[in-house]
């Protein structure tokens, strides 16, 4: 048995060892945006921390009154537990003699199909997030606007935000801007929003461009309300935590018995866990199918 690793699957972002395809890039954008930390040492549970602060002092002391409240310094944790999520493939020695495929290119198909998994468990947790944005127009910049509002209202914060919407809510906002007059085109961040972040429409890693306070990413995969998908703008910082394993795990074991015989098994696993964090930090972001 031989055992490969194909190094840093979840962060799209940093360089990628050989043995992975371009395609990967594609496949996975959430998981970077949100809050990430490392998978625990000796177990498989880690509490992530939470500081909530103090509450505003109520009113001034008056001279030589005394003074006997205690205002804690407040704290919570939320518990994570990381799960397997394994994939396996049988290919026959017919196929990788006569060269139609090889490991590496299954290993690397497996790769893609365990990170976007990891998207679609965060993606479905955008649900939970306790501020709403309905788009009648099937997307517009508006509503994004309004949702930046919601979410830095309720968390009493200007934080740079980001957003997670679907190709039909962008297109809906590209075609918004290339209907708006030529006045637009002038304005840095629409030509952002039009252009992607190289040149082309979505990046590779799906960023789409930028708004003040507010970076766009685009991809699919999004939980159903009605006949909308529910899609977010969130703070990175503590709106969802997850913890994702820097690698993909490729194990290849030689069957030559057995049924079936002479075939090589490919099977790969991720480490990974996702959760709500904090609901006020998000807004769900609602618009057509």
């Amino acid at each position: 048995m031989t055992n490969t690793t194909t190094s840093n699957q979840a962060f799209p972002t940093e360089r990628f060892i050989d043995a992975v395809s371009a395609a990967l890039v594609k496949k996975i954008v959430i998981a970077p945006l949100v809050f990430n930390t490392n998978l625990p040492v000796g177990t498989l549970t880690q509490a992530l921390r939470k500081k909530t602060g103090m509450a505003e002092v109520a009113s001034k002391l008056s001279q030589a009154a005394s003074y006997s409240t205690v205002t804690p310094y407040i704290t919570t944790s939320v518990n994570m537990t990381a799960g397997k999520t394994p994939i396996s493939s049988t290919v026959t020695v017919e196929v990788i003699d006569f060269q139609v495929v090889n490991i590496a290119e299954v290993a690397s198909e497996q790769s893609n199909a365990l990170t976007r998994t990891v998207d679609t468990e965060i993606s479905a947790l955008f649900t939970g997030f306790s501020n709403q944005i309905t788009s009648v127009a099937g997307g517009a910049l508006d509503d994004l606007t309004d949702s930046v509002y919601l979410v830095n209202a309720s968390t009493d914060r200007d934080n740079p935000l980001r957003a997670i919407i679907g190709r039909k809510f962008h297109n809906n906002i590209v075609k918004e801007m290339d209907k708006s007059g030529a006045s637009s085109f002038t304005i840095e961040s629409n030509l952002s929003l039009l252009g992607g972040g190289s040149g082309a429409l979505i990046s590779p890693n799906g960023y789409a461009g930028s708004r003040p306070g507010l970076e766009i990413y685009v991809t699919s995969g999004f939980a159903e309300s009605g006949s909308d998908l529910v899609q977010s703008v969130f703070d990175p910082t503590d709106a969802i935590a997850a913890m994702v394993s820097p690698s993909v795990n490729a194990n290849v074991i030689f069957v030559g018995r057995g049924n079936p015989s002479f075939v090589y098994e490919v099977s790969s696993y991720l480490w990974s866990s996702a959760t709500l964090w904090r609901a006020e930090a998000g807004a769900k972001l609602l618009s057509d199918i």
